[in-house]
């Protein structure tokens, strides 16, 4: 692959952790929590738009492998990084 590619998921599921590793200060851990409880895009986005910005905010990240409880969450200020990355509008092209 040339440098700049990403290699795409093997399932729906695996590509959507792909798509939110992407994002800054979300790990796999993270990723997997998150895709635990909102399967796809659309599940995720129609939460944000039923729940606010903070609907992400004290979910419990687990250990990739194990599935233990690490007792991390995450935190308000992610939940809503990931909610403008979501839904607000591109700041710039409104310019």
């Amino acid at each position: 692959m040339e440098k700049g590619q990403f290699k795409s998921g093997s399932d729906v599921q695996d590509t959507f952790s792909k798509m939110l590793q992407q994002i800054t200060r979300v790990t796999p851990q993270v990723a997997e929590s998150i895709t635990g409880v909102y399967r796809s895009v659309h599940a995720l986005v129609r939460a944000f738009q039923n729940g606010g910005p903070n609907i992400l905010e004290d979910l419990e990240v687990r250990l990739t492998g194990s599935g233990a409880a690490r007792g991390r969450r995450v935190g308000p200020a992610l939940s809503r990084r990931i909610h403008d990355l979501f839904l607000n509008r591109d700041q710039f092209a409104l310019a």
